[in-house]
């Protein structure tokens, strides 16, 4: 198993392997940065996790290349310093990775997020505005407001909040008719680019009618209901879902109409955990790597044994077998005299 043959080809599948690692860290890493979406959820603070995460992927090829010339040459120098390399890579692969998990870490049980979510909660009702009013919930609404403002001129964001409502069975981001003011300023650690200031100006706003939203959106995603249809000049009270697509914003609302935010919740939860273990499942293979490392580094070069004659048992002259040893060996050698002596004699 551990045969210098066997190393240098494990080595060579572990720089294919870390290949293509490289390129799913800088994946990862690019996202957390990259997509606005994150760091409206979970904090600006999520783009430092994605930015050492791009340096893993980037030192990755580097390290393996010192790991690769080192197991052809056999050369200790090279392999100490990819495990060095390798080391740090693990380490922040482990670091960052357990860090991007425990973002999704909530005060509020999953089962409490979908009974709050409801028109009408059959329970937890007394913690339901304790979950509003949370920074986690104020963080995914600025995600579905700013897929809200795209979806009134693009037609793509529009399909994004329909199919997150057609998925889940639910109906704008809100408990459906049952509104609650929550005063106080979003975080400011939350980036609210692209999201309307209407929804940034405070957590929760509510319309004129009472536990209705406030009306909102233009043309076919315009949402607006009136106190009393019936009257020859109804008022809009407001929308009795909170930004709604078009394929519910006008439905009836019934005790188990269910509104978004919970549903929104585990997906980004969801996603969020699988980039965070991957990347720590990932720094198995750096594991693997600095292992190898150290034992090649271990390893005799094919020119540093002894010689073949130190092998042998040197010859100890004052030791009792080797005296036995020379004096049957004197003794073979005088008997071999006498005998050519006699067959010279009889030759006479």
């Amino acid at each position: 198993m551990c045969t210098t043959s066997n190393i240098k080809l494990m080595f060579t599948a572990m720089s294919v392997s870390k290949a293509m690692l490289c390129v799913y860290l800088l994946v990862v890493g690019s996202t957390l940065v990259a997509d606005v979406d994150y760091q409206r959820a979970y904090g600006t603070s999520i783009i430092a996790c994605g930015v050492w995460i791009i340096i893993a992927g980037v030192m990755t090829p580097f390290s393996s290349c010192l790991g690769f010339l080192g197991s052809k040459l056999h050369n200790k120098f090279l392999l100490l310093s990819h495990a060095v390399c390798d080391t740090i890579i693990f380490a922040i692969q482990l670091t960052f990775g357990s860090a991007v998990v425990a973002y999704t870490a909530s005060d509020h049980k999953v089962a409490l997020r979908q009974m709050c979510s409801l028109n009408t909660p059959l329970k937890y009702e007394d913690e339901c505005l304790d979950y509003v009013s949370s920074d986690r919930y104020a963080g995914l609404k600025l995600v579905w407001a700013a897929a809200y403002g795209l979806a009134q001129s693009d037609a793509e964001a529009l399909g994004r909040i329909e199919a997150w409502e057609a998925d889940n069975k639910c109906c704008g981001f809100g408990p459906p008719e049952r509104c609650e003011v929550v005063e106080g300023k979003i975080p400011s650690e939350f980036s609210t680019e692209g999201v309307p200031s209407a929804y940034t100006a405070t957590r929760v706003v509510c319309g004129d009618e009472d536990s209705w939203y406030p009306s909102g959106g233009q043309q076919a995603v315009y949402c607006g209901h009136f106190f009393d249809p019936t009257l020859a000049f109804p008022t809009v009270g407001g929308c009795r879902y909170e930004m709604p697509g078009t394929r519910c914003k006008d439905k009836d609302v019934d005790y188990d109409s269910l509104g978004c935010a919970a549903a929104v919740q585990a997906t980004y939860d969801g996603d969020m955990q699988m980039k965070g273990y991957s990347v720590m499942l990932a720094s198995t293979f750096e594991l693997m790597a600095i292992v190898m490392a150290c034992c090649f580094c271990w390893k005799r070069k094919a020119h540093d044994i002894l010689p073949a004659y130190l092998e042998q048992v040197p010859y100890d002259p004052y030791s009792v077998q080797d005296s036995n040893k020379a004096a049957s060996s004197k003794a073979g050698e005088s008997a071999g005299g006498e005998e050519s002596k006699s067959g010279a004699g009889s030759g006479h």
